[in-house]
């Protein structure tokens, strides 16, 4: 029974350390105004929705959101941002969020929300696979 105990104990311990690795601890409120706000913007349920969240930079959080749609004429390729290069094998395409405003990374951007190195991580993190779903 101790040793149950234990392993719960240990598996808690691991998960919070690799969630708060990715951003994960702390945000979980962030995480349902973003859902939240684009719900309302765009006439979906909050539970239709789900994000895979790349990490928060000074207020601002990039994820990529899913719902009930698919993603018919959204063009895939090479995009450069502020000096760094993505490609993108999908339609699935980070957003931002900053004070209740949904930013494309470009506008992010051109709106000093993202910096250079944030893209440079962000892109890190999108090549790697590197994100939480929430």
């Amino acid at each position: 029974m101790k040793f149950r105990v234990f392993l719960c104990v240990a598996a808690s311990i691991v998960a919070c350390t690799v969630g708060c690795a990715f951003g994960g601890c702390g945000n979980r409120e962030w995480y349902d105004q973003i859902k939240y706000d684009y719900a309302r913007q765009n006439n979906y349920k909050v539970d239709e929705l789900s994000l895979d969240v790349y990490g928060e930079y000074n207020g601002t959080y990039v994820f990529i959101i899913d719902g009930p749609w698919g993603y018919p004429g959204v063009e895939v390729g090479t995009v450069e941002i502020g000096g760094v290069e993505f490609y993108f094998s999908s339609p699935r395409i980070p957003e931002t969020y900053n004070n209740g405003s949904f930013y494309s990374l470009q506008e992010a951007y051109d709106e000093q929300l993202l910096t250079h190195n944030d893209l440079v991580d962000v892109n890190e993190k999108f090549i790697a696979g590197e994100y939480i779903t929430y």
